[in-house]
Formats: structure tokens, sequence, C-alpha cells
């Protein structure tokens, strides 16, 4: 009894360390599926919502409704990545008036948990401003490829317009539909395996994809470009985790799920 309460303050007093300890222990080591145990999803954009509504107004002949929700989704994702960097968003205050910190939005973009035997790593690659580059790109899985562009014009200090992300969206569109028959890899779903299946898998995969992998990793966000289309919340909330079981991505801090509907979801790693 007595050496736990030792511990115990210890710890109390030392809120660092277990911070530390629960990261190490309770999180890095778990080998379990991340879809299946500790990542979590949400919608964002759902068939009833008034924003779908608007869309589907002033939908260009050449865009699809996937295409134009998930450019207005993202410019404003990258403003509020713009303002992370540039420390210009405001910081959480609740009711009380108390400040909390934010030094854990620095795993909300840029940041991947990449699989090791035995206890995974949290590679994160965003930094605020003045501690120099940031990588600047999305990246973006469409039928087993992946692709991937860059929002930001004026050396990186504004985000491009929604239509040039709608069209870059477009475009990538096109060139998966030209595969439509091509049975795709789903290379992705391996992501979604226990730890330790998926590290040796992503071994082999960083062996002769190194900077691909380091380019899927590195990303502000990852987009995965979905043809079904969820009917209601539930099924939309089910799909967002696992897609059609090919083109998934488990280990990202944030992944967004466009439906062929125009619906969006995004689940994430608990960074």
């Amino acid at each position: 009894m007595l050496s736990t309460i030792v511990i115990f303050k210890y710890f109390l007093f030392n809120t660092l360390q277990l911070e530390d300890y629960w990261l190490e222990y309770a999180y890095l080591k778990n080998r379990e599926s991340l879809t299946f145990s500790s990542n979590f999803a949400g919608n964002w954009i759902t068939a009833d919502s008034a924003l779908l509504t608007a869309f589907k107004v002033d939908l260009r002949p050449e865009s699809s409704l996937r295409s134009r929700a998930t450019a207005a989704l993202l410019y404003q994702v990258c403003q509020c990545w713009l303002a992370l960097r540039n420390q210009k968003l405001p910081p959480f205050i609740d009711g009380k008036g108390k400040r909390y910190s934010m030094n854990q939005f620095r795993y909300f973009f840029n940041t991947s948990r990449l699989p090791q035997k035995d206890s995974d790593i949290i590679d994160t690659h965003f930094k605020p401003s003045e501690e120099g580059p940031c990588p600047q790109h999305i990246v973006v899985l469409y039928r087993g490829r992946f692709y991937t562009f860059t929002p930001f014009i004026e050396n990186g200090n504004k985000v491009c317009s929604e239509y040039l992300i709608e069209q870059a969206l477009i475009e990538i569109e096109n060139q998966g539909q030209g595969v439509e028959d091509e049975k795709h890899s789903g290379i992705g779903a391996l992501s979604a395996n226990d730890r330790d299946t998926w590290s040796q898998h992503f071994q082999l995969l960083k062996q002769t994809n190194s900077e691909a992998m380091e380019t899927i990793s590195s990303a502000i966000c990852l987009v995965v470009l979905s043809d079904l289309l969820p009917v209601n919340h539930s099924q939309q909330l089910k799909w967002t985790f696992i897609n059609d079981g090919s083109d998934i991505w488990a280990d990202k801090s944030l992944t967004f799920m466009a439906f062929a509907n125009g619906t969006i979801g995004s689940h994430s790693d608990v960074c």
C-alpha cells in the first residue's frame, strides 16, 4: 500500500513523466489493429447536410459532388493549418477563462504513427514558421494509387483557391477512373493489420519506396476518395473506418474519407 502511494505521488507531481509513461506503455506498445482498437472517427458532411444541398446548386459541369465538397473542406483545413503554423490560432479557453496548452496541436497535422516491432514511434513534421520549413503537401488515395499536391501559393504563405483544389481532385478522379477495370492493390489495407504484422510489411515498403512512404508520413493530412454511397449517418461512420476494405490508411493523425455522394468523414490515430 505504501509503495502504491509513493508511486502515485511521484506521478502526481511529475506530470511529464506520467505523460511519457502513458505514451510508451499504454499507447505505442499497443499491438492491436489501430482501426479496431484506438482510432476514432466522425462525420463532417452528411447526406442531409444543408451544405451538401448548397454544393449541388452551384456544381460545375466538370465537377463531381465529391470533388466540390472535399475542396471546400480542404480549403478550410489548410486555413487552419496556416493559422496554426503562424501561431495565429486563438488558444482554447473554457467557460471559466482557463487557458489550455496548445502543444497537442503539433501532432494534429503532418504526423503519422509508424509501425515498429514491439513499440511504434510518432513521426511528426509540423513546425511553427519560426522553427523552420514544414511540409505543405496533401496525399490523396484513390483506387489503390497515391497522389500528392500542394494547395499553397506565394511561397506557402497563402492557401490557393477552392477552385484550384477542386481541379486537382478532379484530375485525380479522372486518372483513377481511367483504370476502373484494373484490380487495384489495396496496399493501404495492410495498415489495418496488427502492429507487428504491419511493421514487417512497412519495412519492406520502405526498402523499395522510401520516398513515397516519407511523403505519406509527412503530409498535412491524407484524403481517401471512396466510390461508396452511404445512405445514413451510421453507414457513413462505419465506412469512414474501413471504406471498401482496401483503400484505407490507419496511421495518419488526420485522414478524410470522401464518398462519391459528397459526404465526408474523418478518422484519426490518437497522436
